[in-house]
């Protein structure tokens, strides 16, 4: 485990050798406040990521699970709500979001913090294998997580609907879906 900053991606992607892998969570803690049942907010900020792996020729893997927000009910918290505004601040302050959540107990259903028993499909996308550029373009999405982002839209439609996940709040396109993958239980 290591921080997501620039420097950390650039030693493991550098490493003589390869075979270190790094995942990304891209979300984050904005991501985090905004993870309420029956919804599905993706924010994608950042993209330095993909800059990194022009550098070093690194091949980007989209992987996205759904359900995980139905694992846990987290109390309304608006934008522009005074929650929302105590949570921003602490959240720069502490440099990681503090949401209200709340699920179900050992022995009983109503309150605790254990997930609630839900399934979680997770998708794993096809590589996106990129050449190695020395000084990658300043926006480098435009080359390079097109391709991703059609990628895990083609491989999650059908699985959305396997998995139990709600559709509403979640996007996807009309390509045919992937091979199928079997929810984790």
């Amino acid at each position: 485990l290591v921080s997501s900053e620039r420097r950390s991606l650039e030693f493991l992607l550098s490493r003589p050798g390869g075979g270190v892998a790094a995942a990304i969570v891209l979300g984050g803690a904005p991501e985090a406040l905004d993870a309420h049942p029956g919804a599905l907010r993706l924010q994608l900020p950042r993209t330095g990521f993909v800059r990194c792996a022009l550098r070093h020729g690194a091949a980007l893997v989209p992987v996205f699970s759904f359900g995980e927000n139905e694992l846990f009910r987290q109390v309304r918290n608006p934008p522009g709500s005074a929650l929302r505004a105590l949570q921003a601040r602490a959240q720069r302050a502490l440099g990681f979001a503090l949401p209200l959540f709340h699920a179900r107990g050992v022995f009983q259903y109503d309150v605790g913090l254990l997930p609630f028993r839900r399934a979680v499909c997770t998708v794993v996308g096809r590589p996106l294998l990129l050449p190695r550029l020395p000084e990658p373009p300043p926006r480098p999405w435009r080359c390079g997580t097109r391709g991703t982002c059609g990628g895990s839209r083609r491989s999650s439609s059908g699985t959305r609907r396997s998995s139990g996940s709600p559709p509403r709040g979640a996007s996807a396109s009309r390509d045919p879906p992937g091979p199928p993958v079997a929810p984790r239980q």
